[in-house]
């Protein structure tokens, strides 16, 4: 990695400016650094934005299709859809090449508990074209093999209002899991995680004590991504996401 060599070109500089007393020299290998650190952080920062935004060209492709109901599972209409995508950076780095993980090995009757879809009593874990699938009459969670999440769910949003708390926290656990489930195939760095509600004219949001807020009056809501990475603590990383989600209810803070 770029920024270990310049850290250990760092560390030489400094050595360099202990042992010898030219400080001319010295201060002009700290430049040179300090610009090189510089070019590498603005360097980074551009190809994330290019990553994030093939990432975002291939979420809204599957969302599109998703609205079409092209889907593993044949959803009515009328339901109200929860959709999640959890995608791992590094998958869309190359913009020539999708990162392909090895979902070959993964025995699903060892995991099973835990590929599931986000709301089921019941579900079918199996392999398809596509890579894993786990699925019931009114879920679905595929693993693409280039890593991506895709969580389908006519049963989250609930049929007139969703229960906030329960909500969250049943996204966040999910997450947690997935998370787990994508270290075991080999997946690192940061992922990106986007929720968007389908179909939720009219859903309204209940919130402690059942009390219900406004209805909605959009179609589909998208909520802000959130960044995160395997390892770290999820939920403080989906508050900003949440409190926008409650803010389109005109409920803030609750």
């Amino acid at each position: 990695m770029l920024q270990d060599k310049l850290q250990a070109l760092k560390e030489e500089v400094q050595k360099f400016n202990e042992e010898n007393d030219n400080k001319e020299v010295g201060s002009l290998f700290s430049s040179i650094i300090n610009v090189m650190e510089e070019m590498n952080e603005k360097f980074s920062v551009s190809k994330l934005d290019e990553t994030v935004g093939r990432i975002n060209e291939y979420s809204a492709s599957r969302i599109k299709k998703i609205e079409n109901n092209d889907t593993f599972v044949e959803f009515d209409s009328i339901f109200h859809l929860f959709t999640m995508q959890i995608i791992p950076v590094e998958a869309f780095e190359n913009k020539h090449l999708e990162k392909q993980y090895n979902l070959n090995e993964i025995d699903l009757n060892n995991h099973s508990t835990i590929f599931r879809p986000i709301c089921a009593n019941g579900w079918n874990p199996f392999k398809n074209a596509e890579g894993l699938i786990t699925y019931n009459n009114y879920s679905y969670t595929q693993i693409y093999r280039n890593g991506v999440v895709e969580v389908v769910d006519a049963a989250t949003a609930g049929a007139s209002s969703i229960a906030a708390q329960p909500f969250e926290e049943r996204i966040v656990k999910y997450i947690e899991d997935m998370l787990g489930f994508l270290n075991k195939i080999g997946v690192k760095g940061e992922l990106l995680v986007k929720i968007n509600l389908l179909n939720v004219e009219n859903l309204k949001l209940a919130t402690d004590g059942w009390n219900r807020s406004k209805e909605i009056t959009e179609e589909c809501l998208s909520l802000p991504d959130a960044l995160l990475t395997i390892g770290e603590e999820v939920e403080p990383k989906l508050r900003g996401t949440f409190e926008a989600f409650r803010s389109k209810f005109a409920i803030v803070g609750v």
